[in-house]
């Protein structure tokens, strides 16, 4: 499926990144960017209101011609890529995760596989994972090929993540863009509904070395909570036809063996190593609700000795 609309420049791609409180990660972040080997490109890097000095290292690549600087009051991640977005004129956008690093050809391969193939709207690539809360490094290369229409693979889990991913801008338009409801999982809906319009497609060559750090949502547990409630949200608005689900919707969310599966690995892990007081509460309210008093009244006995400040 070729591009639809004329508005967009031809073979231009814009390359998106959000910073919020990441000043250590950026010079060596964005370096990866300006030595993409494909040149026509914009770089925008999107400063969502930090409170270190991550603007200030953001602007040091202020001189880079093809590089825009957004400074804004944080509004969060999907709100300010959504408006990034929004703001360009590329028949291509590729995401780059903050503090991230793009290997030179990884662009120029995504793209020259778009162009080769019209009915492929969302190219992603193999990853080194570099853990910084286990200090590990691995290999995400599950996947690679061509997914014809895969919503019922993505259905059972989301194989192809945000951070190195390219798609076309007018499947993206057509599918409905971002949905700022999501503060969480935001990628796993949008992909959803693009998959209704294009095939997928993964490049089997590392081009993207990715970052979990302490501060990310895999390290709070928290957010993963959220995380995987809204994953459920997004499986059970695609499986009903809903493209634009209302805010009140989500409190009428069945969870799924996924979730449970999922919250019982989190209470483990709240076991050995403790949890905050925030999550604390959070890991508690959706044991209740989950699997009943029985089981959380044990999880609130032995976790109240695991309160980490």
């Amino acid at each position: 499926m070729g591009s639809q609309f004329l508005k967009y420049v031809k073979g231009k791609v814009s390359i998106i990144t959000v910073y919020y409180n990441r000043m250590d990660a950026v010079k060596e972040s964005i370096n990866s960017l300006i030595s993409q080997s494909y040149k026509n490109c914009e770089i925008i890097v999107v400063n969502d209101g930090s409170t270190d000095c991550t603007l200030d290292e953001i602007n040091k690549f202020s001189h880079v011609s093809n590089l825009k600087i957004i400074d804004k009051k944080n509004t969060g991640f999907v709100d300010s890529i959504y408006e990034a977005i929004e703001s360009t004129d590329s028949e291509y956008v590729a995401i780059h995760g903050s503090g991230d690093i793009s290997l030179p050809r990884r662009i120029e391969s995504q793209i020259d596989l778009l162009k080769s193939n019209f009915q492929v709207g969302v190219v992603g690539v193999h990853c080194e994972v570099v853990n910084e809360v286990t200090n590990k490094t691995s290999s995400l290369c599950l996947y690679e090929g061509v997914y014809q229409r895969p919503t019922k693979m993505l259905r059972k889990g989301n194989f192809i993540t945000q951070g190195e991913v390219t798609f076309r801008r007018d499947i993206y338009d057509i599918a409905g863009k971002y949905n700022k409801l999501y503060k969480y999982s935001q990628d796993y809906d949008l992909w959803l509904r693009m998959s209704h319009y294009c095939d997928f497609y993964i490049i089997p060559e590392i081009l993207y070395k990715r970052f979990s750090r302490k501060d990310g949502v895999s390290g709070n547990i928290g957010k993963v909570i959220l995380q995987q409630y809204l994953v459920c949200f997004a499986r059970q608005c695609d499986e009903n036809g809903i493209k634009k689900p209302h805010p009140i919707e989500l409190i009428l969310v069945k969870s799924d063996w996924k979730f449970k599966k999922r919250l019982l690995r989190l209470l483990i892990k709240g076991f050995v190593c403790g949890a905050n007081s925030h999550d604390y509460q959070t890991l508690l309210y959706a044991i209740k609700k989950e699997f009943g008093w029985v089981l959380y009244f044990i999880s609130m006995i032995i976790l109240k000795y695991k309160i980490r400040k």
